[in-house]
């Protein structure tokens, strides 16, 4: 189980690292041109186009993680395993269980704290990527590739 958590602990550390370079000296910047006054403090452009790039970045510091260190293995039987058919099948079925949480969500009246965020990164070319492209990944390559497969390699049911 060390291992699992190991790898989740890569995952934010890496995060961090990159949010920590990219990001906070330009927030710093911001608040020091704002005199000091954090209860004003809206994130600019550059903020969202920083912390977007400091996301994919992560992402992709993560992917090589996982390959370098042969957590995840990649040959040709591991992309043929599902059929093509298969996959267009899922695409429907993935779209309208998203429409249906959105719905549910919406009737429950949840707070939605990362919204303007997630709105300001969409404007953006590097949140879309990191959105879209990079978060799905890591996360398949992280979750069902290396800790699904460290478990069934070690004979645990996940």
């Amino acid at each position: 189980m060390g291992h699992i958590f190991k790898l989740v602990a890569y995952y934010f550390l890496y995060q961090f690292l990159f949010l920590a370079i990219i990001t906070l000296p330009n927030t710093w910047v911001q608040i020091i041109n704002n005199e000091g006054n954090v209860s004003n403090f809206t994130p600019s452009e550059t903020t969202i186009t920083s912390t977007s790039i400091a996301m994919v970045l992560s992402g992709i510091a993560m992917i090589w993680h996982l390959i370098q260190f042969k957590y995840i293995k990649f040959n040709l039987k591991s992309f043929s395993e599902v059929p093509g058919k298969t996959i267009w099948l899922c695409i429907p079925f993935i779209i309208a269980g998203m429409i249906f949480v959105n719905l549910c969500s919406e009737f429950m009246n949840l707070p939605d704290n990362m919204q303007d965020t997630f709105r300001a990164m969409s404007r953006n070319a590097f949140g879309i990527i990191s959105i879209t492209i990079m978060a799905p990944l890591v996360e398949e390559l992280l979750f069902r590739g290396a800790i699904q497969g460290y478990m069934l390699r070690k004979g645990m049911k996940p």
